[in-house]
């Protein structure tokens, strides 16, 4: 399996959600530890709650690009199962002709060898 320009595309727009959402956290003083644990943790009550977050459409359109590739390498995988078994049953039907054609080739041997004699038998 190659790694497709989508995969990158992917992962570039999931590493810049997740680069928005964290400066988001940093410019509105959202970090761990900061005034949205104190709320939360029965702190100060004029604490700030952190309400920033990645874009949401970047975010929906990360998760759809993602879903859609895993669904994508199902799909391949199922594929490379179906060509595999049309391969083999390829196989088996080349061996087969393989082995009609010895048989028949056998039998036109035999049927021109008694046409030879059938044409001695008419001539004497």
């Amino acid at each position: 399996h190659h790694p497709t320009p989508l995969i990158g595309m992917a992962t570039t727009l999931q590493s810049a959600a997740a680069a928005a959402n964290e400066r988001s956290s940093h410019d509105t003083g959202c970090a761990e530890g900061g005034p949205q644990d104190e709320v939360s943790s029965g702190g100060s009550p004029h604490g700030v709650a952190c309400t920033a977050k990645a874009d949401p459409a970047v975010t929906a359109y990360a998760q759809w690009l993602a879903d859609s590739l895993a669904e994508n390498r199902a799909r391949e995988a199922d594929l490379a199962r179906e060509i595999s078994a049309v391969r083999e049953a390829a196989a088996v039907g080349a061996a087969a002709l393989v082995e009609l054609r010895a048989a028949v080739q056998s039998q036109l041997e035999s049927m021109a060898k008694q046409l030879g004699r059938l044409e001695q038998d008419l001539e004497a």
